[in-house]
């Protein structure tokens, strides 16, 4: 075996050429770990940027700074800057959308807990009432008063 310098990416290491006793021939470069920031993390190994200290597993991943900051696989981003991230921010272009957020009647899974406008009912009488809402319940063709109709759209229909 014969050890010659070889360099992949940033990682010095050696290339070991060995002869099998039928003539087959086998080159591999070892690389050797190395810690060039001083950050204690190795690359190759656990360290994914070399030259930034600040970089390492376990480092604090900051947000659309286009950086795997913790070597997680990609940077976090939050298109709607409201500083909640997938996957507890179910939809990232409304900054009003995330979990924890407050569930109102617009039609829109508010909080992303799967269910639109949870809580929400309305009492619905023969005067037409100033608020829309879906499939034309409560419009002035609508002359039959309904009771405690939730305001998905799916909900029966009741009469008194």
């Amino acid at each position: 075996m014969v050890g010659i310098p070889c360099e992949v990416g940033d990682a010095p290491g050696t290339v070991d050429v060995t002869v099998a006793a039928n003539g087959d021939v086998a080159i591999k470069c070892n690389q050797t770990p190395q810690d060039q920031d001083g950050d204690t993390f190795l690359y190759p190994g656990d360290d994914c940027d070399d030259n930034n200290p600040n970089v390492h597993p376990g480092a604090s991943e900051i947000i659309n700074n286009g950086i795997d900051d913790d070597c997680g696989g990609g940077d976090l981003v939050d298109a709607d800057h409201d500083n909640v991230t997938w996957p507890s921010d179910c939809n990232d272009n409304n900054p009003t959308v995330h979990r924890g957020a407050k569930e109102v009647y617009n039609h829109v899974d508010d909080n992303c807990n799967g269910t639109v406008d949870e809580g929400f009912y309305v009492q619905l009488t023969a005067t037409p009432p100033t608020m829309s809402f879906p499939h034309g319940i409560g419009s002035s063709a609508n002359t039959q008063r309904f009771l405690g109709v939730q305001n998905t759209g799916n909900a029966p229909r009741r009469t008194s």
